[in-house]
């Protein structure tokens, strides 16, 4: 057994700016399986765009108000919620409150400082959306039940519309997208579908 605390770990300044308190990873247990840290965002601050490239990341929100920002998209989020945030996409999270925006991270596999990195924001500016409102169960935690949608690589048939339009076949980028009940990402994995593209 291995027992830590947040008020001992001493804190350091990670990569992407937060404050991160270690509570079980690689070099206090020597686990490389999974990895537990504390992080805070102070107010009006945010953290810089970054990925794990070899690390799926869970965030738990602990205290606080927050943006959380993955790929295009952004979801505002409060103590109780999680957030899975999957290995190799652009995340970033902003502090929206009057207090310190206090979270944990478990990762898996152990977070390593070489696997977070800096990177540009994503093409599309992320959209936000709405705030949480209001439920019979608001003082609950949301849990996270997945459904995932996967687009399947296919080719179709080039036709000529009756209309006289030109048929082309381009290539299309799909993405895969996984939903967590309110919350939903999109992963960074992408494939290549062929479909019809109508040219008037």
């Amino acid at each position: 057994m291995f027992v830590s605390s947040v008020r001992e770990a001493v804190p350091f300044v990670a990569a992407d700016l937060s404050e991160i308190r270690l509570l079980a990873d690689r070099t206090n247990v020597g686990i490389t399986s999974v990895s537990l840290a504390h992080a805070t965002v102070a107010v009006g601050e945010e953290t810089v765009w970054h990925r794990l490239t070899a690390t799926d990341e869970i965030y738990f929100i602990l205290s606080g108000r927050g943006l959380v920002m993955v790929e295009d998209e952004a979801r505002e989020v409060r103590a109780g919620d999680a957030v899975w945030i999957p290995a190799g996409v652009p995340q970033k999270i902003r502090n929206l409150g009057r207090i310190p925006l206090a979270f944990l991270c478990a990762c898996g596999p152990a977070y390593a400082p070489e696997c977070d990195q800096p990177t540009k924001p994503p093409l599309m500016i992320p959209s936000r959306r709405p705030a949480h409102t209001a439920s019979s169960d608001d003082s609950a935690p949301r849990i996270a039940t997945p459904s995932v949608g996967a687009h399947v690589s296919r080719s179709t048939r080039c036709r000529r519309a009756s209309s006289g339009s030109r048929t082309t076949t381009g290539s299309v980028r799909a993405r895969i997208s996984i939903a967590f009940g309110p919350l939903r990402f999109r992963s960074g994995h992408r494939q290549c579908a062929d479909v019809d593209r109508y040219q008037p």
